[in-house]
């Protein structure tokens, strides 16, 4: 009997989440939509991210397979290099 509560209680909690989710989707959703328009400005500052974000992957989802394993490599290049010119600016200025 015990088991039972428990896994229904483990349900609501599970639906009880899932709803506070959907909740905080569309609060994030309608913010962006906004602009930010009405909102704090800490919230502002984070729905234009989280929007700037949204839009790189869906560019991103658009291009090549092989697009997106040479853009990966570049990254990585281009890490790799500016930690490098880091290291010879901190050199010479030390």
């Amino acid at each position: 009997m015990s088991q039972t509560c428990e896994w229904k209680n483990e349900v609501i909690k599970k639906q009880a989440q899932k709803e506070r989710e959907k909740d905080v989707e569309k609060r994030w959703a309608d913010v962006m939509s906004k602009n930010g328009e009405g909102a704090p400005e800490w919230l502002k500052e984070a729905a234009m991210k989280k929007k700037q974000k949204q839009s790189l992957k869906q560019k991103d989802e658009n291009l090549a397979p092989w697009l997106k394993e040479v853009q990966k490599k570049n990254a990585g290049l281009a890490r790799r290099i500016s930690d490098a010119t880091n290291c010879e600016i901190e050199s010479n200025l030390g």
